[in-house]
C-alpha cells in the first residue's frame, strides 16, 4: 500500500489543476495517503517488498506453479464503494497484490461462474522468468477445459 500510494502521489504531482478537477474521491485519497507517508515509510516497505520477493521465489524450489483464486469474491456492482485503494478492493483482490508487488508472472484462467452467473478464474503465478510455463499451462487448461463465453457480454 505504502509503495503504490507514494508512486500514484509522485506521478499525480505532474498533473494539471484541470487535469485533478476530473479525478475521483478514491483516487484523490490515495495520493493523500501516498503523500502521508515518509522516506523511512516507503524504504521499509522496499525491505519488506524484497523479503516478499525471496520467498515467493524460494517456493518455486518445490512447486512449479501456484495457483490462488484470482480474487476472493465475485464482482461487485459498480457502486459498492469497490474503487481502488478502498476496504473493499483491499480484500477482493488480497491474492493479487503479493505477485504485483515482487512483478512474478501471473495469469487468471477461466474456472468456472458463480451460481449467479459471474465468471471467476484460478491465478497462476510462475517465478521471473516463467511466463512460458504459465502460457503452456494455460493452453493446456483450455484445451481440457474450454471456456463457455455465452452469457458474457465483451
Amino acid at each position: 500500500l505504502v509503495i503504490s500510494s507514494v508512486g500514484y502521489a509522485a506521478r499525480a504531482r505532474e498533473e494539471s489543476v484541470s487535469e485533478q478537477a476530473l479525478w475521483s474521491d478514491s483516487f484523490k485519497a490515495v495520493v493523500a495517503r501516498g503523500l502521508s507517508y515518509s522516506a523511512s515509510d516507503l524504504e521499509g516497505a522496499q525491505e519488506m517488498r524484497t523479503t516478499l520477493f525471496r520467498a515467493v521465489q524460494s517456493a518455486f524450489e518445490s512447486v512449479d506453479v501456484i495457483a490462488t483464486p484470482t480474487l476472493t469474491a465475485p464482482a461487485y456492482p459498480v457502486e459498492a464503494a469497490g474503487a481502488v485503494g478502498g476496504e473493499i478492493y483491499e480484500a477482493w483482490a488480497a491474492s493479487l497484490y503479493p505477485f504485483n508487488l515482487t512483478g512474478h508472472p501471473a495469469l487468471s484462467i477461466p474456472s468456472g461462474r458463480t451460481v449467479t452467473g459471474l465468471p471467476v478464474g484460478i491465478q497462476m503465478v510462475a517465478p521471473w522468468y516463467g511466463e512460458q510455463r504459465l502460457i503452456r499451462l494455460a493452453a493446456i487448461v483450455e484445451k481440457a477445459r474450454p471456456w463457455n463465453w455465452d452469457g458474457i457480454a465483451l
